[in-house]
């Protein structure tokens, strides 16, 4: 069985997995996770809108 680690985190805080300590861990990761992603993509975006004009 596989999960997704968003639903894992859903699980543990919110569906009575019991601890929602691993479920606040567990969000803190996934942010720490997307934060590069987002920020690479704001960068790019700002340069192809500086291409544009």
């Amino acid at each position: 069985q596989t999960e997704v680690l968003a639903n894992l985190m859903y699980d543990w805080m919110f569906r009575g997995g019991g601890d929602s300590g691993r479920g606040s861990v567990l969000a803190f990761c996934i942010m720490i996770g997307v934060i590069p992603i987002l920020v690479w993509n704001l960068y790019r975006h700002r340069q192809e809108q500086k291409n544009e004009i």
